[in-house]
């Protein structure tokens, strides 16, 4: 049975990769200098921020961006509990709901230079969240780094 915090956590994990205070879609770099982030990104606690949350033992996010379209599908375990997930977002500000777990949480995202910023918030259960995640590439194009904020 996942707790609360588990759940949370692995929410963390279905959102993943990416949002932070972003700036407007405007003020992000042109569609042809975004960085593309379809692939398959296996977690690297040592290089991950998970706000303070637990750790999952293992998450692979297999994330396909076209056009205007991010899809993330994500397979994770936490507490020896399996769970996979799917998210999908726009990549220009616009505001789109997905299901985690039974809950309908809103997302954006935004592009601060060629990080890109997804705002995620709602109720998770009965917790108002907001997460903003900021996800970026290494200079070989390759994921590198996911930085999770959380309020509460």
């Amino acid at each position: 049975m996942m707790t609360k915090r588990m759940v949370t956590v692995f929410f963390i994990g279905v959102l993943l990769v990416g949002s932070l205070v972003g700036g407007l879609f405007a003020g992000g770099p042109p569609a042809e200098r975004r960085p593309d982030f379809s692939g398959v990104w296996k977690l690297d606690p040592a290089k991950s921020d998970f706000a303070g949350e637990g750790v999952p033992t293992s998450k692979v996010d297999r994330i396909e961006q076209k056009g205007n379209k991010l899809d993330v599908a994500t397979d994770e375990v936490m507490a020896g509990n399996p769970v996979h997930g799917s998210s999908h977002y726009t990549l220009d500000g616009k505001e789109c709901v997905n299901d985690v777990l039974g809950n309908a949480l809103k997302a954006s995202v935004t592009w601060d230079r060629a990080v890109m910023v997804m705002r995620t918030w709602g109720k998770f259960g009965d917790v108002d969240i907001l997460l903003i995640d900021k996800w970026s590439l290494s200079a070989n194009g390759r994921p590198s780094r996911c930085r999770r904020f959380r309020w509460r």
